[in-house]
């Protein structure tokens, strides 16, 4: 996952200072902002106008648009206009050209061949060579992922195809994207959950790809499954379970992060720290704020008098 993506981290003060691959990074003052690399280019603000840079802090795409994304599958979206009531965004390379032309409303990036974009209030779908894949014809409209996407008409969400066929008819109050082979949804009212039965109304529950609930709907809220195990929250704490819906980490925890590298943030009360997969400490809980694991490191604010942010190893370790 992050062989093209490095993470950029910043703190307060008159010179940003951030990591790159964690890297101590000095940034020039004119960076108003920086974004996430990759493919090895990050968004960067400059005098209020988007462009990218490159590892090495040089400009390689100057600064000429009004908001950018990420680049994913070698385009990114680049919005050229803005007014209240239009929006011209369109898709460019790396070069910095304009490969699809702006002529939408909104987009999201290129997930699987395909990118969500929106005309007139309604959502489709186009291909690399901004011909329309997908009628645009919902009303709200996620990413490809696993062969399938999410898509709203009126308040009901379902999934497509890349054909633009349901595949799972629209049901749901709301939706998260097929991982690992299921998608958490929260039932509607009328939803029959695995014993037939009807679910509370939010409750979220997993559905494999034939939309059958296979981990019924017994939670406040429920995320990707993301290397077996997915997030949910049972009374306003969170824990998680594995792919049969066993609560393999006690939903103890006020914030609990996605597990990456094998540790994941885990907040209890003001403090926070990192679990294993077996939900034990292995870095006690005694952070302000913290951030995943990227290359054995992570940031973390210091709960002291100055709240400073500093790099750890997964010791704990406060490295120089």
């Amino acid at each position: 996952m992050y062989s093209r993506r490095k993470k950029v981290f910043f703190s307060a003060g008159l010179m940003l200072i951030g990591l790159v691959g964690f890297v101590l990074w000095i940034l020039p003052p004119e960076f108003q902002e920086v974004g996430t690399f990759s493919y090895g280019l990050a968004p960067v603000l400059i005098n209020g106008r988007w462009g990218y840079i490159n590892e090495d802090k040089r400009v390689l795409i100057p600064p000429q648009f009004r908001y950018v994304g990420n680049f994913s599958e070698g385009l990114a979206l680049a919005q050229v206009e803005f007014s209240k009531d239009t929006a011209k965004v369109g898709f460019i390379d790396a070069t910095g050209k304009m490969v699809i032309e702006p002529g939408f409303k909104e987009a999201q990036g290129f997930r699987e061949g395909l990118a969500c974009v929106m005309v007139d209030r309604k959502w489709g779908y186009i291909d690399k060579t901004g011909k329309i894949a997908i009628d645009l014809r919902f009303d709200w409209a996620q990413e490809f992922s696993e062969g399938i996407a999410a898509v709203r008409v009126a308040e009901s969400w379902g999934y497509i195809d890349k054909t633009g066929q349901y595949v799972i008819s629209s049901r749901f109050a709301a939706v998260h994207p097929f991982q690992e082979g299921l998608a958490s949804v929260h039932a509607e009212r009328s939803s029959e959950g695995v014993k037939g039965r009807l679910i509370e109304f939010k409750k979220a529950g997993f559905i494999d790809r034939t939309g059958r609930f296979v981990i019924e709907p017994l939670f406040e809220r429920a995320w990707s499954f993301r290397q077996g195990l997915a997030r949910i929250e049972i009374q306003g704490k969170q824990g998680a379970i594995n792919t049969t819906g066993k609560l393999v980490i006690e939903a103890k925890y006020h914030r609990l992060g996605d597990f990456e590298e094998g540790l994941a943030v885990a907040c209890l009360e003001l403090k926070c720290g990192y679990i294993n997969v077996h939900g034990t400490f292995v870095i006690p809980p005694r952070y302000a704020a913290a951030e995943p694991f990227f290359q054995a490191h992570a940031q973390v604010k210091l709960a002291d008098s100055d709240s400073r942010w500093v790099t750890i190893d997964r010791a704990g370790n406060i490295v120089k």
